[in-house]
């Protein structure tokens, strides 16, 4: 168990620091250990967070399996995969045109964990919220969550994030209200 945890801690570095590829791989590995352990737990999280990153690698058959996989296995109370699951999926049926169901998604991942003080993935999801609602034309609430995410970034003192946040932002704003 330790492993998977470590596969994916080090894969939130990964993704840190921008190496979507070693991230994967990480993430990978420890989906695959945590598979032979019967694992359901830890796996939740990790499935969803790797399907996040094998969405940013433009896998989305891959992608919209492991969000199915972290649904399927996640505890209905567990606060971090019920989201992450939700937000991974979001992307993908967004991309595929699919608004209405990525956005009813995307919301429910913001309601389950807004009463949580766990401001990593409460900005994250906010980026996700962003990302689905300008895909849609919805430049105008898009922008709000790109600022909701830069201030929960900056709480918890993630500069990286906050920084990638603030060019999302930046493109909004070039493109104007809808």
């Amino acid at each position: 168990l330790l492993k998977g945890i470590h596969s994916l801690d080090v894969g939130i570095a990964e993704i840190l620091a921008g190496d979507l590829d070693a991230a994967a791989a990480r993430l990978r590995r420890g989906h695959e250990l945590l598979v032979e352990m019967g694992d359901v737990g830890v796996r939740s999280t990790l499935d969803a967070l790797l399907a996040d990153v094998e969405f940013r690698l433009g896998r989305l058959d891959d992608a919209a399996w492991l969000a199915e996989q972290s649904r399927l296995i996640s505890a209905v109370d567990d606060l971090d995969a019920q989201p992450r699951w939700r937000a991974s999926l979001a992307r993908v049926l967004a991309s595929r045109g699919e608004q209405a169901d990525a956005e009813r998604l995307v919301r429910e991942a913001v309601v389950l964990a807004e009463p949580t003080d766990f401001l990593p993935l409460k900005a994250e999801l906010q980026d996700v919220l962003g990302e689905v609602l300008a895909l849609g034309g919805n430049t105008a609430e898009a922008t709000a969550a790109a600022e909701r995410a830069i201030s929960l970034h900056e709480q918890k003192g993630n500069v990286v994030s906050a920084k990638r946040s603030r060019a999302v932002l930046h493109e909004l704003r070039a493109t104007g209200p809808s």
